[in-house]
């Protein structure tokens, strides 16, 4: 029984990070999804709390860091998510000609308060925020 319900968990994570799906879904769709793997970053100490470079900028680099707790999040399915990501911002950026200011982007340090992750408290953190939020972010 045990071994049916790791095969079946298994099955739904090859489905869910199928190539053909993720080829068919939107930057928005894609940041949305990264959004829903990230959920509140709860762990139960600092060494399960990471960060995922997301991005990039036009002139190279992350937009941002979101922190996450490899104990809530499929760490595979968010690595593939972001891969996803950045080639639809890379295309994204060519299409529009955008630029940036091409600053380094580095890491924040990593805090663990109250069991949840985040970033060194500024303007870059946040833990759980909204599906408009989410948006927002990634069309910028």
């Amino acid at each position: 029984m045990k071994n049916l319900m790791f095969l079946m968990v298994g099955m739904l994570f090859i489905t869910a990070c199928d190539s053909t799906n993720l080829d068919e879904m939107t930057l928005q769709q894609v940041a949305l999804e990264i959004q829903d793997e990230i959920r509140t970053p709860r762990a139960s100490n600092i060494s399960q709390c990471k960060l995922l470079p997301v991005g990039p900028k036009p002139c190279g680099g992350p937009i941002i860091h979101l922190s996450y707790s490899t104990m809530v999040s499929n760490e595979g399915r968010l690595n593939i998510l972001n891969e996803k990501y950045w080639e639809l911002r890379q295309l994204r950026n060519i299409e529009y000609g955008l630029s940036s200011d091409c600053s380094i982007l580095n890491p924040p340090k990593i805090t663990f308060e109250n069991g949840v992750c985040g970033p060194e408290t500024n303007w870059y953190s946040f833990v759980g925020m909204s599906g408009n939020d989410a948006i927002r972010l990634y069309q910028y």
